[in-house]
């Protein structure tokens, strides 16, 4: 799962504030939307920097 390769990179996990997607429901339904954005947009850094580390790694892969 992303924490756990964001862990293994030494990439910051979106986990680390406290919120998972299982959180997700409770807090739309409870009108915290930014802090669902927030959640989302640290998901979205974390999957690119693990993309850059992956795809310099595999590059000398043929």
């Amino acid at each position: 799962n992303l924490d756990f390769y964001c862990k293994v990179f030494g990439i910051q996990s979106p986990k680390t504030r406290g919120i998972t997607g299982y959180d997700v429901p409770r807090l739309v339904r409870e009108g915290r939307i930014r802090e669902v954005a927030e959640y989302c947009l640290m998901d979205v850094k974390a999957t690119v920097q693990l993309y850059r580390i992956w795809k310099e790694r595999l590059s000398g892969i043929r």
